[in-house]
Order: structure tokens, then C-alpha cells, then sequence
């Protein structure tokens, strides 16, 4: 509905590394959809962690706040839901 090229698969860790995202994140139905500021990782056998900046490191970036107020709109009612992502005020029925 933004326009935006949508992609689902397997990304390879080194696309991550090499810079392949300005934005991350990790959606789940408790925390919704929370951004990812950072990836640590071990670089090698000895274990050496490494520190990889997504974005500035610091902040949301622009794509991540635009969905996140549509989401948390939509969740508190300030939103009209377009898309079905929330129950009816009234219920459902189970019962035919």
C-alpha cells in the first residue's frame, strides 16, 4: 500500500555485514515491531565479537517510525484499520 518493493527470503549474513540494510527489524505479536540498532557477532574461532552499527546505531530510521505509528495507530484506535490486523470491538462469534 506505501509502494514499497517487498522481499521474503533468506538473507545471506554477509549482505548484512557488507551494508545491504540502512534498517532492521524484529516483529513477533508481543513486541510488535521493535528496531534492530545493532548486530554483535563472533568474527572468528577465538571468539572476537564485533559491533555492527545498523543505520546511525542510535535511532529508528524514517521506513521503521512510518510503519510503527501506522501499527501502534491502528492498536490504540487513533487509526482506521484498512488492513483487518485488528478483532472487532464486538467479538467474533464460535458459535455457528
Amino acid at each position: 500500500s506505501k509502494g514499497w518493493i517487498v522481499e521474503r527470503r533468506i538473507v545471506p549474513f554477509a549482505e548484512v555485514i557488507n551494508g545491504g540494510f540502512s534498517e532492521v527489524a524484529a516483529c513477533g505479536t508481543a513486541a510488535a515491531i521493535t528496531p534492530i540498532k545493532s548486530i554483535t557477532y563472533h568474527t572468528d574461532p577465538q571468539q572476537t565479537l564485533t559491533k555492527l552499527s545498523i543505520g546511525n546505531g542510535e535511532t529508528p530510521g524514517a521506513i521503521f517510525l512510518e510503519i510503527l505509528n501506522e501499527l501502534t495507530g491502528v492498536q490504540c484506535g487513533d487509526m482506521k484499520d484498512t488492513r483487518g490486523w485488528v478483532w472487532p470491538a464486538e467479538g467474533i462469534s464460535l458459535i455457528d
